[in-house]
């Protein structure tokens, strides 16, 4: 999967590009805060070269520090809805100097010496889990550090709702999920979370309002907002992560995929479930159900009966310790031949179209053991109504 590469051409010396070392004195002790001119010039005036996200109020560039440190910049987008994006980073400003985790896109730093606020945040270099999930140029995401990515959001989301004073994301969806070395997973997009005094129950008084694009039935109104909203927006990216389908896609039927994946847990044909440009998970299949039925049990329609993100993280926690990660190899993958027969069941039809760039279509090999196994060609499609491989990436192999 292609990161979000740090521009080579940022120069860190203080005659050239560069964010400047930060100023500490003000307002905000511990954060770090820079002069929005310095904060320009690395990022070339905001150059569209290195934007790597647009949102609705917001835009995020990359840079570097001048201690090479890459970071994450993030400013309002210029226009009628400047000063509501400016409130949304204030409020974004106000959790993260609050709270710190290895799995949540941590504040770096701020520039707030000009009207403009801008904030800078934690480098991802995996970029974005929703580009990673549904752009069709980015290699599918294996089954084991999708379900390590699960686990890592839920713990974030665990340690927001434990702060001494409770933190609730209220916007947890793809697009806010970042993705760092060996698959970590980093929760951003704090712009309208609320924090809430557990001895009062009152909320921040600040935080500006989000119109939720995924609507938690048993929601009301902010005043009546707890964790169990997090839990049940959780539950939908869950669904996402295993299906590789949006959230809301109206190209779909149903478009809601809550609609159009609970039927299919309820009846356990995980197969139909999991994303189309994957390898049917064979070996993983029971994981992945395990991990859809905990999506399902967080998506209930009572917030009373939804388990907390502790207990989601927990069995996450578990399905992760069964899946492992494993380090993918170079070169061509060798199949046990009952894998290579499964794979013939499951899509319904013999290969007879099948176009390879070697000579030889399927070469039967020895492994080291004596077992006998079958090598597949580096290009190939299948005659099948199910999908078209044109290369082995496309379908899980290199």
């Amino acid at each position: 999967m292609g990161g979000a590469a740090v521009p080579s051409t940022l120069s860190l010396s203080r005659r050239n590009h560069g964010v400047h070392g930060p100023r500490r004195e003000g307002s905000l002790p511990g954060i770090p805060r820079f002069k929005l001119h310095h904060v320009y010039l690395a990022t070339y005036a905001f150059d569209s070269r290195f934007l790597i996200a647009n949102a609705t109020l917001f835009q995020i560039f990359v840079a570097k520090l001048l201690n090479e440190t890459p970071v994450f910049v993030k400013r309002s987008w210029p226009g009628d809805r400047f000063w509501d994006a400016q409130l949304a980073l204030e409020n974004e400003r106000s959790i993260l100097s609050s709270c710190k985790g290895p799995y949540l896109l941590n504040l770096v730093g701020v520039s707030d010496d000009t009207p403009e606020r801008v904030l800078l945040l934690e480098h991802a270099a995996g970029g974005n889990l929703s580009d990673a999930l549904h752009n069709e140029y980015c290699k599918p995401i294996e089954w084991p550090a999708r379900i390590r990515i699960a686990h890592h959001v839920a713990v974030a989301l665990q340690g927001l709702h434990r702060a001494r004073s409770q933190i609730v994301h209220r916007d947890v969806k793809s697009s806010n999920v970042w993705i760092a070395d060996q698959w970590s997973a980093k929760l951003g997009g704090f712009e309208f979370a609320m924090k809430f005094s557990r001895s009062s129950q009152t909320s921040s008084a600040k935080c500006p309002h989000k119109a939720m694009a995924v609507k938690d039935p048993d929601y009301q109104a902010a005043e009546h907002l707890c964790a169990k909203t997090d839990v049940f927006c959780f539950g939908v990216l869950l669904l996402e992560i295993i299906s590789g389908r949006k959230a809301i896609d109206v190209n779909h039927h149903p478009p809601f995929v809550v609609d159009w994946a609970l039927p299919l847990i309820l009846q356990n044909k995980v197969n139909l479930l999991c994303d189309p440009r994957m390898r049917p998970p064979f070996q993983n299949s029971k994981a992945v159900l395990d991990m859809a039925r905990v999506g399902m049990r967080c998506l209930n329609s009572l917030s009373s009966r939804r388990p907390t993100m502790a207990d989601v993280a927990e069995e996450l926690k578990m399905l992760s310790l069964k899946v492992p990660l494993f380090e993918q190899k170079s070169g061509k993958k060798v199949l046990d031949c009952k894998d290579f027969l499964k794979i013939l069941l499951y899509y319904g039809s013999p290969m007879m179209d099948m176009r390879v760039n070697t000579p030889s279509m399927l070469q039967k090999t020895q492994k080291g053991s004596g077992r006998q196994g079958v090598s597949v060609g580096s290009g190939m499609r299948w005659n099948s109504r199910m999908l078209t491989v044109l290369n082995l990436e496309h379908f899980g192999w290199e």
